[in-house]
């Protein structure tokens, strides 16, 4: 358990600081730093945030790796972040987390691994979304079971860009709750592998937008 006191600043400087337990946060979270990551691990137990401080924003990523699951407290201030990646486990309270910063930042959210699978949970429901110039950008990665598109997208189903890369077979991405536009004149829409389901929904590239 790390618990930061009233009046104290937790830099994660730049580090993944990875965590078993909970935080209780009654000072400051400084996670600015890039290549700093809030970093949730395995401890045979489900993890919790808490406490009555507050974060500088944004944090550079918020990584869930706990197949326990995460539950940040309802009462705390909203953590912004620039980044969400589920690696396993999913997360309780999705609404305490915003995503980007405005301006010109991108809210990028990861689910999945780049390489082995994993049992990626999701989000309980949507975040807060602060999306700047920059848009949102989601990876579905590999990952144990079949993935359905849900509270990570934001509310204008608008993508700067979307990855699909799951090298099983079995598996497939189904798009859920509307049409899903991409929109990046550079790698709008990349199909490394996989089989997309759209059903009653569009998958669109925008005009003058790229896929590979």
């Amino acid at each position: 358990n790390i618990t930061n006191t009233g009046g104290s600043t937790f830099s994660l400087n730049g580090h993944l600081v990875a965590f078993g337990k909970n935080i209780i946060n009654n000072g400051t979270i400084d996670g600015t730093v890039a290549a700093s990551r809030l970093y949730w691990i395995n401890n045979g137990v489900a993890s919790n945030y808490s406490g009555t401080g507050t974060s500088v924003a944004p944090l550079v990523s918020w990584d869930i790796d706990n197949p326990q699951g995460v539950t940040i407290d309802p009462a705390v201030s909203n953590i912004i972040t620039s980044r969400i990646i589920i690696f396993t486990g999913g997360l309780t309270n999705s609404n305490k987390l915003t995503l980007g910063n405005g301006a010109a930042t991108t809210g990028t959210v990861q689910i999945g691994n780049t390489t082995t699978p994993t049992n990626a949970g999701a989000l309980d429901v949507a975040p807060t979304f602060n999306l700047g110039s920059g848009g949102q950008v989601i990876s579905y990665l590999r990952t144990t079971n079949a993935r359905t598109t849900g509270f990570e997208v934001n509310p204008t189903r608008i993508l700067t860009s979307m990855t699909y890369d799951d090298n099983d077979i079995s598996h497939a991405l189904t798009i859920a709750g509307g049409d899903l536009t991409v929109s990046s004149a550079t790698t709008a829409l990349a199909l490394t592998n996989g089989r997309v389901i759209t059903g009653t929904n569009n998958l669109i590239v925008s005009n003058g937008a790229a896929t590979v």
